[in-house]
C-alpha cells in the first residue's frame, strides 16, 4: 500500500489555474488526494482490504484502506467512517463510506438513490462505483422495542453498509475566498433542482455544510480549448433523501432527520412537517451565511 501513497511528478496541484497540455492525464491525481491516502497509512492503525459485493451486479470489488479520513466525534449517529481508498482493480483513488444505514420498509439505500440520479444525468452529485451491505451485520436493538423496561421511542434496525463513489472531495471550509465559496454552493443549487424534476423527484433532506463539498476538476474553457483546474461543488450524502410529494415516505419516520444547525425554521418548529423544496433552499442560505461569517 505504501507505494500508492508516494508522491509522483504527475500529481496536480488543486489550485485553480490553466494547465499545459502536457499536464493533462486520462485519470489525473491531485496532490491532496494522494496526501490524504498517505496520511491514512499510520503506523498506529491497522490496514484493511475490503471486499464489496455490489448489490446491483453481484460483482466483488476490492479496496485497500488505512485510517479513516473522516470520523465524526459524536457518540450518537450512524457510525459513519470515510476513507480515501485504493481500488485494486484500476489503481485509482476513490471515496469509500462505511456506515450503519437505516433498514426498514420504504427506505432506499444511498446507492439506489445515486444510481437513479446518475442514470438521469444529474450533475454535481457523486458518481456511484458500487455499494452493498456487509453480510450478517445488522442491529438487534429494535427487536426488543416492545419490552416493558424500555420507554416509548423510535428504534430502527440498522445494517452495516459500504458505498464507493469516484469523487474524493475537500470539505467546504477549504475555500480560499468569498467568490469561490459562492460558486461552490451555487453549483449545487440548479442540480438540486434537477434532482426534483419529473424523472427523479428526489429531495435531499439534509442540506448542510458537511454535505456540500469542493471537487477540483479539469475542464476546458472557453469552448473546450484550454484545460483549466476549476473548483466545483458536489452535493453528497443522499442517504436521508426522500421521494418528493410521496405520502408513503412520510410514514417512515415520526420526525425529520438531518443537521439541525442548517434546518429551516419551519422544520425546527414543526418536527413532523414533511420536507419541502422551500426548506431545502433555506438550508442552502444558512450554509452560505454560516461559512461566510465563520471563515
Amino acid at each position: 500500500m505504501d507505494f500508492a501513497g508516494l508522491k509522483t511528478d504527475t500529481d496536480l496541484s488543486d489550485t485553480e489555474r490553466r494547465l499545459d497540455e502536457s499536464e493533462v492525464r486520462e485519470h489525473p491525481v491531485f496532490e491532496y488526494v494522494r496526501s490524504l491516502f498517505r496520511t491514512s497509512l499510520s503506523d498506529d492503525w491497522p490496514r484493511f482490504k475490503l471486499h464489496i459485493n455490489d448489490g446491483e451486479s453481484s460483482k466483488s470489488h476490492a479496496y485497500l484502506v488505512g485510517k479513516p479520513t473522516f470520523c465524526p466525534p459524536e457518540l450518537l449517529g450512524r457510525g459513519t467512517r470515510g476513507y480515501v481508498a485504493y481500488e485494486c482493480e484500476t489503481g485509482r483513488f476513490v471515496w469509500l463510506k462505511d456506515v450503519w444505514r437505516a433498514s426498514y420498509m420504504l427506505t432506499k439505500t444511498e446507492g439506489e438513490v445515486l444510481r437513479k440520479l446518475n442514470a438521469a444525468g444529474v450533475p454535481h452529485v457523486p458518481t456511484l462505483v458500487c455499494d452493498g451491505d456487509v453480510r450478517d451485520q445488522a442491529t438487534i436493538t429494535a427487536d426488543w422495542r416492545r419490552a416493558k423496561s424500555l420507554p416509548d421511542g423510535i428504534l430502527r434496525q440498522h445494517r452495516h453498509h459500504r458505498i464507493v463513489v469516484e469523487e474524493v472531495c475537500m470539505p467546504l471550509d477549504k475555500f480560499r475566498y468569498g467568490r469561490q465559496l459562492i460558486a461552490v454552493v451555487y453549483d449545487c443549487l440548479p442540480h438540486h433542482q434537477a434532482a426534483t424534476n419529473s424523472e427523479t423527484r428526489i429531495l435531499h433532506c439534509d442540506i448542510s455544510g458537511g454535505n456540500i463539498l469542493i471537487y477540483p476538476k479539469i475542464v476546458r474553457v472557453p469552448e473546450g480549448q484550454i484545460p483549466t483546474v476549476v473548483w466545483t461543488g458536489v452535493l453528497t450524502d443522499w442517504e436521508l433523501s426522500r421521494p418528493l410529494d410521496s405520502r408513503m415516505s412520510r410514514l417512515t419516520t415520526k420526525r425529520n432527520q438531518g443537521t439541525y444547525q442548517f434546518m429551516s425554521v419551519s422544520l425546527l418548529t414543526r418536527i413532523t412537517k414533511p420536507v419541502e423544496i422551500c426548506d431545502e433552499l433555506e438550508s442552502f442560505f444558512h450554509v452560505l451565511v454560516y461559512y461566510a461569517v465563520h471563515y
